[in-house]
């Protein structure tokens, strides 16, 4: 067996055990490990919701839609304020994703 094959059967080793130690800990959790020879992630999840949990928030089922390739918005309190609801000042630079903007772009 190959050292990249080798790699690939410890991770999933890894979160196997890891999945079994949330669950017998009614604990969720979500992983992702990306593979880069075969361009492609390693993922897994105990659900919030398979364990009857409520999370506020619930982060873990966000990942989960982003590894699934949903595009994520950030909420718009944090758009359109200096602060959040913890009273810290909101550290999101906007500028940087308008430097690739070419107005002349019609696509």
């Amino acid at each position: 067996m190959d050292s990249k094959t080798e790699f690939i059967q410890n991770v999933k080793q890894v979160i196997r055990d890891l999945k079994k130690l949330c669950l017998n800990n009614s604990t969720p959790m979500f992983v992702t490990v990306y593979v880069p020879d075969k361009d492609e992630y390693i993922s897994d999840i105990v659900s919030p919701s398979v364990l009857g949990l409520d999370l506020k928030p619930d982060i873990i089922s966000g990942h989960l839609n982003v590894a699934n390739g949903f595009h994520t918005v950030l909420p718009p309190e944090v758009l359109h304020s200096s602060k959040i609801d913890s009273g810290t000042v909101c550290q999101i630079d906007f500028t940087e994703i308008f430097d690739d903007i070419d107005p002349d772009d019609d696509e």
